[in-house]
């Protein structure tokens, strides 16, 4: 993927972030953007009440911290909104920065994170800060790759050579899966270079997430109450830290208990 972003000069004038429009209700049930990523990735089932998340379980993919109040996190842009401006989307008319904004079609475009870590990341691409959970590491850029390229967003060179250069050496297990690319946009899955074992393999032959054991289905987004419908919690994480499903909040290796 790394082969499909442009390279390019940042331009850093006109960014304003009362330009990009956030946090809108989309589907009208009452939630904007930043209350539904704070409802879906509770640990736990959150307590709603007046619109809002009040609390739950999170933990911060960033540094590890964990909390039960949703005041206590923010909601992250993984490619920031100033980054995403000097990227190309000076160029882009308001309706698209909504949307890039409010992006909940790629589940890991928004996340839920610790206050401290959103604000020590700012704006600041690859080049500049790096989360401070090594296992976040080469999830994080596959993350923040898949979405520059979805969006057709360029890198600038520091930021494309420092991303390349953990793709060659710490970040070479990880994958990220083109074969769902339709008009410029790509679906994702990311996961460590482990060849499925025997017992990750279903009888009936189907593809198996090579990220889980026992064996988890390959399908977009998964939690753990689909996990425990079909039967097969608690589930071990081969690699901690390789786990696209984000089903092991407390990164113990063993999900869904």
């Amino acid at each position: 993927m790394l082969e499909l972003a442009t390279i390019a000069d940042e331009v850093a004038a006109g960014y304003s972030r009362d330009d990009w429009n956030h946090w809108i209700d989309q589907d009208g049930d009452g939630l904007d953007t930043r209350q539904e990523v704070l409802a879906a990735e509770s640990l736990q089932t959150p307590e709603i009440s007046e619109n809002r998340v009040r609390d739950g379980q999170w933990a911060s993919f960033y540094d590890g911290r964990q909390t039960s109040s949703a005041s206590d996190f923010d909601v992250d842009h993984v490619v920031p909104l100033n980054e995403a401006h000097q990227s190309g989307g000076w160029a882009w008319d308001a309706l698209t920065r909504q949307l890039y904004a409010n992006d909940l079609t790629f589940p890991d475009h928004l996340i839920a994170v610790s206050a401290s870590s959103n604000r020590s990341k700012g704006a600041r691409d690859p080049a500049e800060w790096l989360p401070s959970n090594p296992e976040a590491l080469c999830t994080y850029l596959a993350w923040w790759t898949a979405i520059k390229v979805r969006w057709e967003l360029s890198m600038d060179p520091a930021e494309h050579q420092t991303i390349s250069r953990y793709a060659d050496n710490q970040c070479a297990g990880t994958r990220i899966d083109l074969a769902a690319a339709d008009a410029g946009t790509v679906q994702i899955t990311v996961a460590a270079q482990t060849p499925p074992t025997d017992a990750q393999t279903p009888s009936d032959g189907s593809d198996c997430h090579p990220a889980y054991d026992p064996c988890l289905p390959i399908v977009d987004d998964l939690n753990c109450s689909d996990v425990k419908e079909l039967g097969q919690a608690p589930v071990t994480i081969i690699n901690i830290g390789q786990d696209p499903y984000r089903l092991d909040g407390n990164r113990d290796g063993v999900a869904c208990t």
